[in-house]
């Protein structure tokens, strides 16, 4: 729901959504009974996105022992083979980027990691270092497609919104989290490949994701809130076919607009609740 590193790298929540290996856990009550609300961020477990806090500095306070120097520390490993893809961004994420992009645009069976390495300009042994396999690679960037919108449904459901404001939100949140994504990596979904084990944990998720609008339209009084959940879900992630498909992509401003008031009508409602109209309207 842009970013990519986050349903890439970069990713837009709320024009910025947050997937820094964050998994769910607790749960509510209301219509997100049974839905894991609260949130633990692992280290090294996801892709890039905000860090929910850092650890405090470890240094030992410096006494009259220590011995500082001016000359900076050589940097470690070869040199790289041209410029940097992301300048700002990691080693990992420059990898995930690269990935993510051949996936995309070659195909994920036409990309080897030499081929990710030789355009990141790294040696393959240095890839390795990150990531043991292309799978664990795809595994993250398929991931960071449907966590970001996970976090932000138990956010949701701190707020205690009603479930037709609650759906149209997490709507147009998971809506941006795809077309924030550098790379259109979603199109990737139906690969075979996805159906085996590494990627078990991003099945897992984007199944919670679906339940979730499952649980909104059944908490909207919808008469078939199962089909209405899916056909919402749907709704959501046709726009990776938008942008797989169209020339030029509405702004996502629009698209996001479109998509939930499309929602809205799903569940039986008119219009964006009263509720989420006041919130956008708050200086």
């Amino acid at each position: 729901m842009f970013f990519f590193f986050e349903r890439l790298v970069g990713s837009t929540r709320r024009t910025s959504p947050a997937a820094n290996s964050c998994r769910l856990t607790g749960s509510g009550s209301g219509w997100w009974r049974g839905f894991p609300v609260g949130k633990s961020c692992v280290a090294g477990s996801r892709s890039f996105v905000t860090d929910r806090g850092q650890e405090g500095d470890r240094r030992p306070a410096c006494d009259d022992s220590c011995v500082t120097s001016s000359t900076p520390a050589a940097p470690v490993g070869r040199p790289r083979s041209g410029a940097r893809r992301l300048p700002t961004a990691s080693a990992r994420e420059e990898i995930l980027d690269a990935a993510a992009e051949l996936f995309a645009q070659r195909g994920y069976a036409a990309t080897s990691t030499r081929l990710i390495a030789e355009t990141v300009g790294i040696r393959q042994a240095s890839l390795y270092y990150h990531f043991a396999n292309k799978e664990q690679i795809l595994a993250e960037l398929l991931e960071a497609t449907v966590r970001p919108s996970l976090v932000y449904a138990g956010e949701l459901a701190d707020r205690s919104l009603e479930p037709a404001a609650a759906l149209h939100e997490l709507v147009r949140y998971d809506v941006a989290v795809l077309l924030g994504a550098r790379w259109n990596i979603g199109i990737l979904y139906a690969l075979p490949e996805v159906a085996s084990e590494p990627f078990a944990r991003f099945r897992r998720e984007r199944e919670q994701l679906r339940l979730t609008y499952r649980r909104l339209a059944a908490a909207a009084a919808v008469e078939e809130p199962g089909i209405t959940g899916d056909l919402v879900f749907g709704l959501v992630e046709s726009v990776i076919g938008m942008r797989r498909d169209l020339p030029v992509l509405p702004p996502p401003e629009q698209v996001q607009r479109a998509v939930a008031a499309a929602a809205l009508r799903l569940v039986g409602s008119a219009g964006p609740p009263a509720a989420v109209i006041a919130a956008r309207s708050e200086p």
